[in-house]
């Protein structure tokens, strides 16, 4: 694999990079697909696994350039 995350969380924020690295188009798509429901026990609602998450893929985006230092700072 050539970016592995192992850190669940932001890994869909950590795939639009990817994708917009390599060029990759895509559209918005304004059809409801998918819900997503709270449940109290969603990884989002973890704090710590989702700053671990989060500073799992600013660290690979800062290797591999896909963010720089200003950009890291804002989040």
């Amino acid at each position: 694999m050539e970016n592995p995350q192992y850190a669940n969380g932001s890994d869909d924020l950590f795939l639009w990079l990817l994708m917009l690295e390599k060029g990759i188009k895509f559209r918005v798509n304004r059809e409801k697909l998918y819900v997503h429901v709270m449940t109290g026990e969603n990884l989002s609602d973890d704090l710590k696994k989702m700053s671990l998450s989060d500073k799992e893929m600013l660290d690979i985006s800062e290797k591999k350039k896909l963010l720089n230092a200003k950009d890291i700072k804002k989040r």
